[in-house]
């Protein structure tokens, strides 16, 4: 008897598992819910539909308190929204589908976001500018065709999906059209939607074509990805390639141009005494064909440190930069004064690894070897920096010393120069060492030498 009754839990526990699942799952979901309702967001058209296995919502977001919810992507930005914010959120509407699984242990939740509705002042716009753009748009847009899919784990944080792919087309009624395709945008993640810890996205293409009668331009970006690592706001890693970029325009006026094979990376650290910020950028080449003539630019490499920033100081210039419509604040520039002051005073070193191109080509003539710049770049600590910058800024270059190697190529030197001999416009500072001219530039104890000779 004890073994059936066993038994009998055993099959009840189980069988009531998807209702467990399904009140801990929808528990958490209202929970959110009410949080972004406290933010300023409202629900219309909700509806819920239940199985025995899964469960599915939708939900239509609008904006109740615009204040609200402002100051809540500001603090989500870290960053005062400018005032036009408001305009460009009144009368969203967001489409959300919530689906997950009621067993109580799956953790998955697949959301599925899509605008609905266009800011009311921009639909205002846009129906009285041209309406079949707008009912182009409203067509758009009540086809879901801008759709986020998204995978996520409640338990983990870990998300994962995809950009529904688009390939659409709209037509004037003067005949000029656009097309627009964007096909393998997939994410990974970890961390809250909203502001992730850390993403990766991954895009196979984007095409963006116009045709306005005969004269044609096509613009395309190939196998783009991205990577960000958050520990603060102010301290975070990230990176970007990009395989090709290309812009072709063909009719009266033709051009050709693009970029193959860039990479770029920035590193931010507030997390010391003083803040680190670290830059580099790389592109294989970049190609230019016009009516004027062509252009290849290979190999083109930038990387820099910007060291010793005093923390704080760098932490008052985020705060105010960040504040919406700074600019128009009539104190800005003083304020902007006083800040970089103190960061000068405080002293900082920009090194800057490379900054280099291999080769120059200018098509039907002959190619040359590139140029390349180092240097160093120290500004000392001086509690009376602002005091002399005002009665005798001379004074500052004590402060200041710089080490640098500049070389170009002879032949770039003289296509750049080809008025006027190379010889004569160099051979003043210029050491020759090979093909190559070599500026070594100083500045010590306010004493400025190029290839040892004072200036």
């Amino acid at each position: 008897m004890k073994k059936i009754i066993l038994l009998i839990v055993v099959v009840l526990g189980v069988a009531a598992l998807p209702i467990i699942g399904k009140n801990i799952t929808q528990s958490k979901l209202d929970s959110k819910i009410d949080e972004l309702k406290s933010y300023g967001l409202g629900i219309e058209n909700p509806s819920h539909n239940s199985s025995y296995l899964n469960t599915s919502n939708h939900y239509e977001f609008v904006l109740n308190d615009s204040d609200k919810f402002i100051k809540y992507l500001s603090e989500i930005v870290g960053e005062e929204l400018p005032s036009y914010t408001k305009s460009l959120l009144d009368g969203v509407v967001i489409g959300t589908d919530v689906k997950y699984s009621n067993l109580a242990f799956a953790s998955d939740v697949v959301v599925e976001i899509y605008p609905l509705k266009l800011p009311k002042q921009s639909a205002k716009d846009i129906s009285s500018y041209n309406v079949n753009l707008y009912d182009f748009i409203e067509n758009f847009l009540n086809e879901k065709a801008l759709l986020y899919h998204i995978n996520y784990n409640l338990a983990t944080r870990n998300f994962d999906g995809y950009l529904k792919d688009m390939d659409e087309k709209y037509t004037d009624s003067n005949g000029e059209s656009v097309k627009f395709k964007i096909k393998g945008v997939t994410f990974v993640g970890n961390g809250s939607l909203v502001k992730p810890q850390n993403a990766k996205t991954k895009m196979e293409s984007i095409a963006l074509i116009a045709d306005n009668k005969g004269q044609e331009a096509i613009f395309v970006m190939e196998n783009l990805s991205t990577e960000t690592n958050f520990k603060t706001q102010t301290t975070y890693n990230s990176k970007m390639s990009l395989e090709n970029l290309r812009l072709d325009i063909d009719g009266d006026y033709k051009f050709h141009g693009g970029m193959n094979g860039l990479d770029f990376s920035i590193m931010s650290d507030t997390q010391g005494k003083n803040a680190v910020f670290d830059a580099k950028t790389s592109v294989d080449d970049f190609k230019f064909k016009s009516e004027k003539g062509d252009l290849k630019l290979s190999k083109f490499n930038y990387e820099a440190t910007l060291k010793g920033i005093d923390k704080d100081s760098f932490e008052e210039l985020r705060v105010l930069v960040s504040k919406a419509d700074a600019m128009q604040d009539p104190l800005m520039q003083d304020k902007l004064e006083k800040i970089m002051l103190k960061i000068f005073s405080k002293g900082l070193v920009i090194d800057l690894k490379d900054l280099s191109l291999a080769n120059v080509e200018i098509y039907n003539k002959k190619s040359s070897d590139g140029f390349s710049l180092k240097s160093n770049i120290v500004l000392n600590a001086d509690k009376d920096f602002d005091k002399k910058l005002k009665t005798f800024p001379a004074e500052l270059a004590k402060n200041l010393t710089i080490d640098s190697v500049f070389k170009i190529s002879k032949g770039m030197f003289s296509l750049l120069n080809q008025e006027v001999p190379a010889s004569v416009l160099a051979g003043g500072f210029a050491k020759e060492d090979g093909k190559n001219f070599v500026f070594d530039i100083k500045l010590i104890d306010s004493k400025l030498s190029i290839n040892g000779k004072e200036l």
